[in-house]
C-alpha cells in the first residue's frame, strides 16, 4: 500500500514517464527489502511486488480507487507503536512523492511555479492530509 501515493502523483498529469517508473520500482524494491527485514524471511518476492505495481502502471486506475486505497495506509500500515518509525515512513512516501513530481514536466518551457502541475501539487497536498499532515500549517 505504500506504493500508492507514488503511483497517484505519477498519474496526477495524465501519464506515468520512464524515470517515474524508474523511481516507483526504486521504492518498490526497498520498500520489499525492509518488509523482509523486519520479518525476518523472505515473505514478499520482488515478483509479486511488480505484478501488484505493474497492474496499476499498465492501465490509469480511476481515482477514486486510488484514494480509497491511500486512505488504507495510515491505518493498516503505519499505526505501528513506534510512532517515530511510522512518521519517518510518512516522510520517506512524501519524498519519493517529490522526487516523482519533480522528474518529469509535460512542457518545456515551463514557469516558476510549473514543475510541478496543478494537479500534483492538489494530489502531494491530499497525500500529506491522508497522512495527518496538515499542509495549512506549512504555508
Amino acid at each position: 500500500l505504500d506504493i500508492i501515493p507514488l503511483l497517484e502523483l505519477a498519474w496526477a498529469d495524465g501519464t506515468i514517464q520512464d524515470v517515474e517508473k524508474k523511481l516507483i520500482y526504486k521504492f518498490l524494491e526497498k520498500h520489499i527489502q525492509n518488509i523482509n527485514n523486519m520479518a525476518g524471511s523472505n515473505i514478499l518476492t520482488y515478483e509479486d511486488g511488480y505484478r501488484f505495481v505493474d497492474r496499476f502502471i499498465e492501465e490509469r486506475p480511476h481515482p477514486e480507487i486510488m484514494k480509497v486505497l491511500r486512505s488504507m495506509i495510515v491505518p493498516l500500515r503505519l499505526q505501528t507503536g513506534d510512532a517515530a518509525k511510522n512518521y519517518q515512513q510518512k516522510i520517506n512516501i512524501l519524498k519519493f512523492c517529490l522526487d516523482i513530481g519533480a522528474s518529469c514536466v509535460t512542457k518545456y518551457p515551463y514557469g516558476e511555479r510549473e514543475r510541478f502541475n496543478e494537479e500534483e501539487k492538489n494530489v502531494f497536498l491530499n497525500i500529506m492530509n491522508t497522512f495527518g499532515i496538515s499542509h495549512e500549517s506549512t504555508i
